[in-house]
């Protein structure tokens, strides 16, 4: 991952380079780039699969963080609108094409071990 700056006068400049994949990762596999498998293929010198584009408009929710809002905007919030909004929020998190970051119907057990870490850490 890198990160770039932009000066008032819109120079850009380097802030950091971590050899790390970035948070949004899977936002970039839904989208049709997979750069985990891309940089085993060049790990591994194999030639890598061709990356002609992606698709625009994916959208990718992490379930827990979004919960996570609702029960906190409810918590600290006094007003009935800013509760309202939070749970608006959540369930655009099941509208149709949205990806969820964790909870996937074809490998579950990730999500599972999400969510009992956090009940654990909320109890």
């Amino acid at each position: 991952m890198v990160e770039f700056k932009v000066r008032p006068d819109g120079r850009p400049y380097l802030m950091e380079i971590n050899p790390r994949f970035w948070g949004s990762l899977q936002l970039a596999i839904d989208a049709g780039v997979d750069f985990p498998w891309l940089a085993y293929q060049l790990a591994a010198g194999i030639t890598t699969d061709p990356v002609d584009g992606y698709r625009i408009g994916v959208r990718n929710r992490w379930l827990l963080g979004d919960l996570d809002h609702v029960y906190l905007s409810w918590k600290q919030s006094t007003g009935l609108r800013a509760k309202w909004r939070a749970i608006v929020g959540f369930l655009s998190a099941f509208e149709p094409g949205t990806m969820h970051e964790v909870d996937r119907r074809d490998d579950f057990k990730p999500f599972l071990v999400e969510l009992k870490r956090y009940v654990t850490k909320r109890a």
